[in-house]
């Protein structure tokens, strides 16, 4: 009856949902102060391009090390676990270090690449807040490998509640800012959610450091699919945003772009949220006896996501027009009809999330690997044709054959190994209302009688 009334799901989903709902509204709140009041349009889009190459960086470090150290946190005896922690730090700093290099080597090019000027200053000034992130990413990684969602919650809370306060105070001061300004205001967050981080989870680090090649190994060899799979997400995500900058040469459309994106990405939290909770319990051993049991949960954790999905996608569709106002203002109404396309990306987003999930938990991340390195060679391909002959709205055409072919490509694969089926997706989305209400009835609603 517990699991019938997705308490498993609700119960460490309540904070890892604020921290993933977090994310996004901070996002969504600092870019309509940036785009109402702090910044012009043209400087929107540069500060849109330096937002998505700092995500490649820290994908380009997150992939290699945090899935597997999440994993292997959970399939490894406790005796282990300084061994791996002390292997993930080091492979943490090496590959920090590496991306740190690259952006300073290469800011002048990619600066020019995506026509977005001063782009390259604000790359060497991040190239060293990733000194930062070193440590802010063990500690998230931490919480992680611990199922320590609160703490993350207000871990992220301070970093992006921070840096939104800190932009607002800026502007109340000062007036409009500039794009290198806001590099300095996003390096003070990151070290702000450090310290808290640390001081939330400072119970649980060792002094000890005891280098693993074994360890070192191991979850390099996991990692670099993951890696791979990570980057090739992040191009079938971003190829779009590039190729709109550099094909035509406007920053002005990148901006008109991100804050369609930004309104998608909400309906893309439960997915995330249910994600993080199921890799580790699909993470277990004894799961891959069950393919059964994975087929249960993948099903019903996209049904979880569509259930919030749909009524969002139909919000989108009938009020493009007041969504846009309030968060970006009459100069971005060139966003509606690219808004609209898009959402529907977040139906097939929801499955194919965690199918990432699914396949990288069971062992299987050199197939999610060539998947999406199949998707990202399809999405450029798409971009190129698309955003040649139809410009911003070019970008939404290739993300959505993009994605509808994805889910063709991942559905089949998953039907194969574990006998899944698309379809029950939208059964367990619909009796997700009921047992939800019935949830929260039973919790909050229902007179409690007290026995004489």
């Amino acid at each position: 009856m517990e699991d019938k009334k997705y308490n498993e799901w609700i119960k460490p989903g309540i904070f890892n949902g604020l921290q993933k709902v977090s994310i996004p509204l901070f996002g969504v709140l600092s870019t309509a102060l940036l785009a109402h009041e702090v910044l012009s349009k043209h400087d929107m889009g540069v500060w849109v391009n330096f937002l998505t190459i700092t995500t490649f960086a820290e994908m380009f470090r997150d992939g290699i090390v945090r899935s597997a150290l999440i994993r292997y946190i959970n399939f490894s005896e406790k005796k282990d676990h300084v061994e791996i922690m002390s292997s993930a730090f080091f492979l943490n700093v090496l590959i920090s270090l590496l991306a740190a290099i690259l952006l300073f080597t290469f800011s002048h090019h990619i600066e020019g690449f995506l026509k977005s000027p001063g782009l390259s200053y604000m790359l060497r000034i991040y190239a060293f807040t990733l000194i930062f992130l070193v440590f802010f990413s063990h500690i998230e990684w931490l919480m992680y490998a611990h199922s320590s969602f609160k703490n993350l919650f207000l871990t992220y809370l301070v970093r992006q509640g921070g840096t939104l306060l800190a932009i607002f105070v800026y502007y109340l001061i000062f007036g409009m800012a500039t794009v290198k300004t806001l590099v300095f205001i996003y390096t003070g967050g990151i070290a702000a959610g450090m310290i808290t981080g640390f001081l939330l989870m400072r119970s649980l680090f060792s002094l000890r450091f005891v280098m693993s090649g074994k360890w070192i190994s191991t979850l390099w060899n996991f990692g670099k699919f993951v890696f791979g799979t990570n980057i090739g997400s992040l191009i079938f995500r971003s190829a779009d945003q590039f190729l709109l900058s550099n094909i035509t040469g406007s920053a002005g459309l990148v901006a008109s772009q991100n804050i369609s994106i930004r309104i998608v990405n909400v309906a893309d939290i439960p997915s995330q949220t249910i994600g993080d909770i199921l890799f580790p319990k699909s993470s277990n051993p004894d799961l891959l006896k069950r393919p059964g049991q994975i087929k249960y949960y993948y099903e019903k954790a996209v049904g979880s996501a569509l259930s919030i999905v749909l009524p969002f996608i139909v919000v989108v569709l009938l009020f493009p027009k007041y969504i846009i106002l309030i968060l970006a203002g009459r100069q971005y109404f060139d966003a509606i009809p690219y808004l609209q396309v898009v959402s529907f990306t977040a139906i097939f987003l929801a499955y194919i999330k965690q199918w990432g999930v699914i396949i990288d938990s069971t062992g299987r991340p050199q197939i999610n690997f060539i998947v999406l390195v199949i998707l990202s060679a399809l999405q450029i391909t798409f971009c190129y044709f698309f955003i040649s002959r139809y410009s911003l709205m070019g970008a939404a055409y290739a993300l959505l054959s993009t994605n509808v072919i994805g889910f063709i490509i991942t559905q089949s694969l998953l039907h194969r190994y574990f006998k899944i089926n698309f379809l029950n997706c939208f059964k367990y989305c619909f009796l997700f209302y009921p047992e939800i209400f019935s949830l929260l009835y039973e919790k909050f609603l229902r007179p409690k009688f007290v026995k004489q």
